[in-house]
């Protein structure tokens, strides 16, 4: 069985993780001689393409363009298209990513229409990331054993530099374990798998895909697979389809961790807001906010003579409730600087 994926790559003005991300993508396993599931005893082939969607300056798009011929050249085996998408955001990238890919698999489909059918996957990962040789694989294969709509994955920190050796060893940047298969609310796009069947029944009934009020905003995935949910469409867990994300010296601090989980938290109540406007949610998550913030500041007060990552975890604690009580009043700030 010959499975098309298309992997989406949304790109901003990385060009070193880009060169490292297709990298990785080469060296992908395209085949399992094992079944590919329960109900299909015949090996899994996967017919893997990528599809760039470049969201930075025009101007610079020439310097992503050589990128990726000098990855096609380096590389043979990798299929890959690059478009250049103008409206700033990365709702607006991924929006496209989308749309792009979906008209490749179309196209595939009329190719191949005299194959027997086969199900079709839409994957994206980050261009700050790398894909382990058998990430799409687990994912597929995981996608067929459980029926599943989608498929989420680990993404596990990669530091760029030495980072203090206490921070390094905590847990503060530690990936999620889950078992495979475990039923998830939401997801980030980081590592993620979509059945295209399910994904254009989803969208007959959308207004948009990535929600464009937060293309500068960030968390516009989570706000996507929380209505994908709701709308009763599945998505679970995949622990062995792992990337690995970079992280430079500029993220390897407390300092931006905690700034994150500010704005995740804001973004997150600013969703939960805007999917269940409920005035009584909203004092709710108000309250929720408030407690958080205070247990954070009582943590802080108790963790300051305790060392490094005590005070580390209680300033993440009072960032999360901050943000959370922020976003139960106020709209999520910008966490992109794509205003070009």
């Amino acid at each position: 069985m010959r499975t098309p994926v298309v992997v989406l790559i949304t790109t901003y003005r990385r060009p070193d993780g880009l060169r490292r991300l297709l990298q990785s993508l080469a060296l992908l396993n395209h085949a399992d001689p094992r079944a590919a599931a329960p109900a299909e005893p015949r090996p899994l082939h996967l017919d893997v393409s990528l599809l760039i969607v470049d969201n930075g300056p025009a101007d610079e798009h020439s310097a992503v363009a050589a990128i990726v011929d000098h990855a096609r050249c380096e590389h043979p085996n990798l299929s890959i298209r690059l478009v250049h998408e103008p409206g700033p955001g990365i709702s607006f990238a991924r929006n496209r990513a989308l749309t792009e890919g979906l008209a490749h698999l179309e196209h595939i489909s009329a190719r191949d229409h005299a194959r027997p059918p086969a199900p079709a996957f839409l994957a994206f990962v980050d261009d700050d990331e790398r894909a382990s040789p058998d990430w799409l694989l687990h994912l597929v294969r995981t996608a067929l054993r459980f029926d599943a709509d989608a498929v989420a994955g680990p993404v596990a920190p990669h530091f760029h530099t030495q980072a203090p050796p206490w921070l390094a060893d905590s847990d503060l940047f530690a990936r999620t374990d889950r078992p495979t298969g475990q039923p998830l609310p939401w997801a980030f796009t980081g590592n993620v798998l979509i059945r295209t069947a399910a994904l254009r029944d989803f969208l007959a009934n959308q207004p948009t895909a990535f929600d464009e009020r937060l293309a500068l905003v960030g968390s516009e995935d989570r706000h996507f697979f929380q209505r994908w949910t709701r709308a009763g469409r599945s998505l679970v867990w995949c622990q062995e389809a792992l990337v690995e994300e970079d992280l430079p010296a500029e993220r390897a601090s407390v300092a931006w961790l905690a700034a994150r989980k500010r704005r995740v938290a804001r973004a997150a109540c600013w969703i939960e807001r805007d999917l269940h406007p409920a005035p009584a949610l909203r004092l709710k998550h108000a309250a929720l906010g408030a407690a958080w913030t205070l247990r954070g500041l009582a943590r802080y007060a108790i963790a300051f003579p305790r060392g490094p990552i005590h005070r580390a975890r209680a300033r993440i604690e009072l960032a999360w409730g901050l943000g959370r009580l922020l976003g139960s009043v106020a709209d999520p700030t910008p966490g992109y600087r794509n205003t070009d």
